[in-house]
């Protein structure tokens, strides 16, 4: 019988290898879903698909059956929410029948991929190579002792390096994780504000995130866009655009704490502009001091399209 190969890499692992190619298959379909969705479906559709492979790739180098098994999990859970966006793609008209059923039918296949890499216990493909030192010779009582002690020391060093490292491991995710969402905002604030024509209404100087019913409206060309609003539920920031809507700009690990909208724009009239405030907060429900991270940005944008 031949002899199975050798597991080196998480590229190895055909679970990987399937969901990678529906990674590629994502960006290919929502190259061609509207602009507008840059940072709605098109956005959450790619991080979803990304994410798996990446617990995927995570839960390989991890070497505890369980940390494997908790990020094989998250991987599939990915992959679940996926398939919701692609079911949403599909009745909302950007993908059709066909296209669907193909990126379906690889998301199942993934899925069940990754179901198997959760069930492995004893495959010796999967084991970290052994040291030359194949048998244990036993040792003296002072050899035992001695061994005792170092591993005493070092138990409590590790325990603090890796309490350290979690800690700052964490700080670091939390500042990515709002710093992102606030790109993302912001970026889109501003495209749909220099795209606009006019105004609508706003309750300008006011505090969005405390304030439920304030919003931002806008006016485009495009009467399908009409009105574009923004608003803010329960700390998260949304968009509608005439009659789809409302999607959600920011994600569950972020709180929006602040979003004014103010206006700058001149008194003859000749030029229109919208100044904004935003503060993002992350998620910290245990009020952890490493998951502590705020972002507080300021940007002026012009309404172009006049």
């Amino acid at each position: 019988m031949e002899e199975q190969k050798k597991i080196k890499s998480f590229t190895d692992l055909h679970a990987w290898q399937e969901g990678h190619k529906l990674v590629l298959m994502v960006y290919k379909e929502t190259e061609n879903f509207p602009q507008k969705e840059v940072f709605g479906l098109t956005n959450q559709m790619r991080r979803a698909a990304v994410s798996a492979t990446s617990n995927i790739a995570e839960g390989f180098s991890r070497n505890s059956a369980k940390e494997k098994y908790q990020f094989y999990c998250m991987a599939q859970g990915s992959i679940t929410e996926l398939q919701n966006h692609l079911m949403i793609a599909r009745d909302v008209g950007y993908l059709d029948q066909k296209k669907f059923d193909k990126l379906a039918e690889q998301t199942i296949s993934v899925h069940k991929l990754i179901n198997g890499l959760k069930k492995i216990k004893n495959d010796t493909r999967y084991e970290i190579p052994n040291t030359k030192y194949e048998k244990s010779k036993g040792f003296t009582l002072i050899e035992f002792l001695v061994y005792t002690a170092i591993v005493v020391v070092v138990g409590v060093i590790s325990i603090e390096f890796i309490i350290n490292i979690y800690g700052g491991k964490a700080k670091a995710q939390s500042y990515f994780e709002i710093q992102e969402n606030a790109r993302l905002v912001m970026e889109r604030i501003t495209q749909e504000i220099h795209g606009a024509q006019g105004i609508n209404t706003s309750n300008f100087g006011i505090n969005l995130a405390a304030n439920p019913g304030s919003k931002l409206s806008l006016q485009f060309r495009d009467a399908s866009l009409n009105p574009t609003e923004f608003d803010v539920a329960g700390n998260v920031l949304r968009i509608k655009q005439g009659a789809a809507g409302p999607y959600e700009l920011t994600n569950n690990q972020v709180r929006v704490t602040n979003l004014i909208f103010r206006n700058f724009s001149s008194p003859n009239g000749k030029s229109k502009n919208i100044g904004v405030e935003l503060t993002i907060e992350h998620v910290n429900p245990s009020g952890l001091p490493e998951w502590q991270a705020s972002i507080s940005l300021r940007s002026a944008m012009e309404l172009k399209d006049r």
